[in-house]
């Protein structure tokens, strides 16, 4: 009995409260029509008006379940490159009050405008290049690098000719087999929009070894008159190659040099450097990387 007395009690007041007139604040979102195609805006574009309604408790529960939206006609967006907008919010008590029944009333609206930026766009086709690190192994190197695909569409606005290229997110690829193909998400810069949200990204790689080859030593800027003469004479080029190029590359394919210019009296060994490679090898390497030398004059010169 004296649960259901509870029960009685709290419905009479319950009833009461919700027959009795209050306030409650209810938010109206608010959405753009008319966009042009070629017009992108920026900042807020899903801003709400804030509407304080009075009635009884029970029609304003019932219109805090509601949804109501209110519109903005944004097709003069596009009569200029750039620039903004601003709507004042009383301007839309009226279709406020249309969605509202007889016994609501407004009792204020805010904030006091909205606003709205806005550019307009051109279409580009712009190159997309990668932005990765290639771990490659001993055993694999890369030959070719695909992307798929190497352009996209894209809208910048309307006189910006600063972006020239859309770059993919920085990715990690570790080279481990003749064939990989990975999914690279696109580093959209903030004035560009457009569809495309990642590429593929095809890494072909060929089996790779080491091969070691004998340079002679020479010497460029040799002082007038003068010889230049390395010890040793010879020194190793090791480097890496594809198998299918293994036979095709010698020891004439190279040129290993110190420079005479570089050299000072106070020491007795130089830097070697390879100056010309063949294309198709990397990872090279010199032994011994310095060398002792030895400049001889012809007789007679001072």
């Amino acid at each position: 009995m004296f649960v259901l007395f509870l029960l009685l009690s709290f419905f009479f007041w319950a009833s009461r409260n919700m027959s009795g007139e209050s306030e409650k604040t209810v938010v109206f979102p608010v959405r753009l029509t008319g966009v042009a195609d070629d017009v992108r805006v920026t900042g807020d574009v899903t801003p709400s008006v804030k509407v304080v309604l009075r009635g009884s408790g029970i029609a304003l529960a019932r219109e805090a379940r509601r949804e109501h939206i209110l519109t903005v006609n944004a097709s003069a967006f596009s009569q200029s490159v750039r620039g903004s907008r601003s709507v004042a919010v009383s301007s839309f008590a009226d279709s406020v009050r249309a969605m509202l029944p007889a016994n609501v009333d407004i009792v204020s609206l805010s904030p006091d405008s909205l606003s709205y930026g806005y550019v307009r766009e051109v279409r580009r086709r712009l190159p997309v290049r990668l932005d990765a690190a290639l771990k490659e192994n001993d055993m694999f190197r890369v030959d070719r690098i695909t992307l798929t695909p190497d352009s996209v569409d894209v809208k910048v606005p309307d006189g910006d000719s600063s972006i020239c290229e859309i770059l993919t997110k920085p990715v990690s690829v570790e080279v481990s087999s003749s064939v990989q193909t990975v999914n690279v998400g696109l580093a959209v810069p903030d004035r560009v929009s457009m569809h495309e949200e990642s590429v593929n990204v095809m890494v072909e790689a060929s089996e790779a070894t080491e091969k070691v080859v004998e340079v002679p030593v020479s010497c460029l800027n040799t002082p007038e008159k003068s010889y230049v003469k390395a010890f040793p004479s010879k020194v190793k080029v090791s480097f890496r190659v594809s198998l299918n190029d293994f036979e095709n590359i010698g020891p004439e394919d190279f040129q290993a040099v110190i420079d005479c210019q570089a050299l000072q009296q106070s020491q007795n060994k130089a830097e070697v450097m390879v100056v010309r490679r063949p294309e198709g090898v990397d990872k090279v390497r010199v032994s011994p990387l310095y060398v002792e030398y030895l400049i001889e004059t012809a007789v007679g010169t001072e």
